[in-house]
C-alpha cells in the first residue's frame, strides 16, 4: 500500500524522543548507516547535518533512503520508513542550524537544548549545514 499519511501509532511513535538509523547508499551501492536526531515535520521528516557530511553526498547523488526507529520504552515497537531525501542547501528555506536547534529542543527540552546548541554552535555558519528532507513512500508498523 502506497503511503499517505502518517497513522496515529506512527506519529505518536515519531514524536518520542527516540534516535532513528538512516540508511543512505555509497557510490557503489553498499548501504551506509548512521544514527541521528531527526523531528517530524507534517508528513515527512528532517535531518540536519553537515553540508559536506557523507549521508548528506549520499543523497545528492541517490535519494532513496531508509529509515528506521524503535520505541525508546518498547524495542518490540517500531517503524520502518522507505523513500526518498532531498538535500534542502542554505538558501532554500530551511536553515540547518535552525532545525537543529529544533531538534536540541526536541531531545534535551527547551531550555537546555537551546542553550546548549547556541553554545555548542555559535561559530558556526548556517552554510556549514543542511537539512535532509525524507517524504515516505512505505511505512510499516511494528509493535507486539
Amino acid at each position: 500500500m502506497a503511503f499517505s499519511e502518517f497513522s496515529p501509532e506512527v506519529t505518536a511513535l515519531l514524536d518520542t524522543v527516540a534516535f532513528a538509523h538512516l540508511t543512505t547508499l555509497m557510490a557503489d551501492g553498499a548501504p551506509q548507516s548512521t544514527v541521528i536526531w531527526y523531528r517530524r515535520e507534517g508528513q515527512t521528516l528532517r535531518i540536519s547535518c553537515g553540508t559536506t557530511a557523507l549521508k548528506a553526498r549520499n543523497v545528492r547523488r541517490d535519494d532513496r533512503v531508509a529509515i528506521s526507529i524503535e520505541h525508546p520504552d518498547n524495542p518490540y515497537a517500531y517503524v520502518q520508513i522507505r523513500g526518498r531525501a532531498r538535500v534542502m542547501e542554505p538558501g532554500e528555506g530551511a536553515s540547518g542550524l535552525e532545525e537543529f536547534r529544533l531538534m536540541a529542543n526536541h531531545y534535551f527540552g527547551p531550555e537546555k537544548g537551546a542553550q546548549w546548541y547556541a553554545t555548542s554552535m555559535e561559530n558556526s555558519t548556517d552554510d556549514a549545514y543542511v537539512v535532509l528532507e525524507v517524504t515516505p513512500e512505505r511505512v510499516q508498523y511494528f509493535s507486539e
